[in-house]
């Protein structure tokens, strides 16, 4: 495999090839050199979604006019080339028209009904990879690397809700499983799960065919897809760079700022996706997709400031490949210093690795496979079966539809609580300013968990037996572990545990029953305890009891070796009124397991902090880090609460990056407002040769004493990179 890639930026940029004349393809080199790019966007076909023509000759796309008797996509390549640039090339493989559907109707991707998927962006088609289908791309991936393209992006494939039932699929499946393909959504039938998995494991099939005929004919371009880096579950689209990691060249995550409601999308979103990222891709580089549109209005352009901010988290979490869509680079000055200072120093950023001790846990997994019953949703479930076993009274097909609703709607509601418990610590974590990578399910592992002295699981429900004894001889030997909700209460693929895994480690029996939704209701501290030290108690009642709001949802725990730090009120009938009396149940648990210590909320507490912003549990969440972790910080900053900070570390120094969410009251914004003299106090175990901030270009003065480094940072504007050298 080829290796120009290690250990460098990639750089990519586009040009406007215009008529294709041999002038204006060596205009768009140029331009891209003096951009100091290293890989360029050359054009492989043109046309819509319903033609598509080549810009060469093609035994599987007819050619375009306007080549005449041209290699046009060869021309590009090998100008790129005379100039030193890699050339990459992109291929739709997910969104066709009428016309195209019309003519392989076979190939797409069906309901269960047989019916198309025909409401892809509102109208459109997608084909499905199990057809012959996949051929045609093959073709079409193996001409374009005949003609040296480096790398080949291909947009798609994924499957769309409702998908795919075609005959393809339904015989592929059967004789993987040995019966058909469930007919409709239901979380609570083992076979629906193993759907999900048949569609992850096509693309991934998919994916690896293609590298595979790539390297048997002797090519060595690269081949990567787009996977979905989202703060959700994935399943419903089949993108997931964990199953599709051998098919994958390249690692590359979307993170699009606004593919939903602006204020539903947290502004540290591209950390987020970079740090996953970094977790996975082990070797390989990954590449931060980001969007320069206002999504869905693709031709209203995001702000550049907003735009600049995702690059920026990027650099600062350890992306290694950057779309460059122009305007945001090119528009700020500022922007164009961070990216040219990076590239100066460009060794020192594709060297360094996380220094953070703190592991939190995204468990794509459990996004998949996490399914109940809301509490309050049983009276309902039993009623409607009652219902639905009276034809005279509901109709069997309107009895399924009202089941595949409530299916639906509870499968929601507990992606959300598995979503909310991930973003309350990962946003807490930031405003705490405690280093901390983001790790998906495949680093739930001894070798991978070594590095750290705190895991969090957040509700991580889903756990493979490896996985839990993984987690289990971390905190034996000495780790700690903060976990909330349901977590290990299921294998990983859904199958429900009793009792949970890893119980013991918790200190805990727990049982089946879930209070709540809790909507006004109150948690008693029952012990002094690190825990909840300097909790500025939201009420001390006449009876002298410490009360703070309680989580949403809480589990019916008994505690067997730990030691109960809050309680559970009972539910209240109305807000106002009396306290209600203990119930007995624990919200917070603390023990000890061998060496090791665990922290377990036996309830949403991390979610009920996401939707609510409790200041009592931002502090209780940093006790518990600080405890279960052992003293995790190695830096003690009076940087406002809206930067985040990360530390990398290589052979001889360390880098500080600083990304600034200090912006306007709302989303979108066009300004970050500077932050001025940050002191930072960082335990050093030598005295450091140098400390410069490198975007300002500026050395700063420091002091050693004691085993620690101090220094000021004049200023910071969106992000700022710190240089330690020893």
């Amino acid at each position: 495999m080829v290796d120009w890639w290690r250990k460098r930026f990639i750089w990519l940029t586009w040009g406007d090839y215009g008529d294709f004349s041999q002038e204006n393809i060596e205009r768009v080199v140029e331009e891209a050199s003096r951009r100091n790019c290293n890989l360029l966007e050359v054009v492989s076909y043109k046309g819509d979604i319903n033609r598509e023509f080549a810009l060469y000759d093609s035994e599987v796309l007819p050619k375009w006019d306007g080549a005449g008797g041209r290699d046009l996509l060869r021309e590009q390549v090998e100008a790129a080339h005379r100039k030193g640039l890699r050339t990459r090339t992109y291929l739709n493989v997910h969104y066709y028209g009428d016309e195209f559907y019309s003519k392989h109707k076979d190939w797409a991707q069906v309901k269960s009904d047989g019916k198309p998927i025909d409401t892809l962006y509102g109208h459109g088609f997608s084909m499905c990879v199990n057809t012959p289908y996949r051929d045609r791309m093959f073709k079409l991936i193996l001409e374009i690397a005949e003609r040296g393209v480096d790398v080949i992006f291909l947009d798609g494939p994924a499957y769309y809700p409702g998908a795919c039932y075609c005959k393809h699929c339904r015989s592929m499946f059967e004789q993987e499983h040995g019966f058909p393909i469930p007919a409709r959504e239901d979380w609570r039938d083992p076979a629906w799960r193993r759907f999900v998995i048949f569609r992850y494991n096509s693309i991934a099939r998919f994916l690896k065919d293609g590298q595979r005929k790539l390297r048997e004919k002797g090519f060595e371009t690269l081949l990567y897809s787009n996977n979905s880096g989202q703060v959700w579950p994935s399943w419903s689209f089949a993108l997931s760079a964990e199953d599709s990691y051998e098919g994958q060249s390249i690692i590359g995550m979307e993170s699009y700022q606004y593919y939903t409601l602006p204020n539903s999308v947290p502004a540290w979103f591209q950390g987020w996706t970079t740090k996953l990222a970094n977790s996975i891709k082990r070797e390989k580089p990954f590449c931060l997709f980001l969007a320069a549109s206002h999504q869905p209005w693709f031709r209203q352009r995001i702000p550049d400031v907003e735009y600049l901010l995702g690059k920026v988290q990027g650099l600062a979490n350890g992306a290694d490949m950057f779309e460059d869509h122009g305007f945001a680079r090119e528009a700020i000055e500022e922007g164009k210093r961070f990216f040219d200072t990076a590239r100066k120093y460009e060794n020192y950023y594709q060297e360094a690795e996380s220094d953070a001790r703190v592991a939190l846990v995204w468990s794509r997994r459990t996004g998949d496979f996490f399914f109940e019953v809301p509490p309050q949703a049983g009276a309902e479930e039993a009623q409607a079966r009652v219902e639905m076993e009276k034809p005279a009274t509901i109709g069997v097909q309107a009895g399924d539809f009202l089941e595949a609703q409530r299916i639906a709607a509870w499968k929601f509601e507990s992606e959300k609580k598995t979503v909310e418990e991930a973003r309350g610590f990962y946003e807490a974590l930031l405003r705490l300013h405690v280093p901390f990578d983001l790790i998906s399910d495949l680093n739930v592992n001894s070798e991978d968990l070594k590095k750290y002295s705190l895991v969090i699981l957040p509700n991580v429900a889903c756990m493979s037996s490896r996985q839990v004894e993984a987690v289990r001889s971390f905190v034996e030997s000495g780790g700690g572990l903060v976990a909330t909700y349901k977590t290990s209460m299921f294998d990983e693929t859904g199958c429900l545990r009793d009792p949970p895994a890893l119980s013991d480690v918790f200190g805990v029996s727990v049982g089946g029953g879930v209070m709540g939704p809790l909507r006004w209701d109150y948690m008693v501290i029952k012990k002094d305890h690190a825990l909840v030290a300097g909790v500025p108690q939201f009420k001390t009642t006449p009876e002298g009891l410490r009360i703070l709001p309680s989580p949403e949802f809480v589990i019916q725990t008994t505690v067997s070796r730990g030691l109960p730090v809050c309680l559970q009120l009972e539910p209240a009938p109305a807000r106002y009124g009396d306290l209600t009396p203990e119930t007995g149940f624990p919200t917070i648990v603390a023990s000890e397991f061998g060496r090791g210590r665990a922290v377990y909320f036996p309830c949403t507490f991390a979610g009920q902090y996401w939707n609510n912003g409790f200041l009592d549990y931002l502090k209780i969440i940093g006790n518990s880090v600080e405890w279960a972790g052992w003293s995790v910080r190695d830096l003690e900053t009076d940087a406002p609460e809206t930067v985040e900070i990360t530390v990398f570390r290589g052979r001889n120094y360390r880098m500080l990056h600083l990304v600034n969410f200090t912006y306007a009251l709302r989303r979108p914004f066009n300004r970050v407002f500077p932050v001025e003299n940050i002191s930072f106090k960082i335990r050093s175990e030598e005295e450091p040769r140098t400390v410069k901030a490198l975007t300002l270009e500026k050395p700063l003065e420091w002091s050693f004493g004691e085993g620690f480094l101090r220094f000021v940072l004049p200023k910071l504007g969106l992000y700022e990179a710190l240089l330690i050298e020893y």
